[in-house]
């Protein structure tokens, strides 16, 4: 069976989520900061040749390793939410694709700042009942996977959804 055949029979559609573009703003935010320091220190009088040398030298060492980091991260991280459960990849350098079943989801967590709100991005951490956590930050199209994984998990535990609805229905602050 398919997901377009899960559709159908009321279960969730597959989704795919990626890394959202925004992975890259800290490396770029040190660049920005680092240009500013070195131009601070450039324009000073008398000249703050230490702080200009220091600004450079991360400039030209740590800034590109920053953007190696968060493109490799971009390159691995993603979600795939299907009828059946989720595989989730993670992890730069060392990558790590984990696979869980519908049943085996016990928690979901969505998070968004304001900006990432503004952008389309967000969090997810997921948490199975073996106690292990995933953690997705920077991700494309959350508010969708969010979703998605909600309604995995009505489908899994309808139980477990009755008491949410319920829940949320006293305004017990569940979200």
């Amino acid at each position: 069976m398919n997901d377009n055949d899960s559709e159908k029979a009321g279960r969730p559609a597959g989704v795919v989520a990626r890394a959202h573009w925004s992975i890259f703003l800290p490396a770029l935010a040190a660049a920005l900061l680092w240009a500013l320091v070195y131009l601070w220190a450039d324009h000073w009088t008398p000249r703050l040749s230490a702080i200009a040398s220091l600004a450079l030298a991360v400039e030209a060492l740590v800034v590109p390793v920053l953007i190696l980091h968060a493109w490799g991260r971009s390159r691995v991280m993603g979600l795939r939410v299907g009828a059946r459960g989720l595989e989730a990849r993670t992890g730069f350098p060392r990558r790590k694709v984990i696979e869980v079943g519908a049943r085996e989801i016990a928690e979901l967590d969505f998070a968004q700042s304001p900006l990432q709100r503004r952008f389309g991005a967000g969090r997810l951490d997921i948490r199975t009942e073996s106690g292990t956590r995933i953690r997705l930050d920077d991700l494309a199209d959350a508010v969708a996977a969010a979703a998605a994984v909600r309604a995995l998990m009505a489908a899994a535990h309808p139980s477990r959804a009755e008491t949410d609805r319920n829940m949320l229905a006293r305004g017990d602050g569940l979200q």
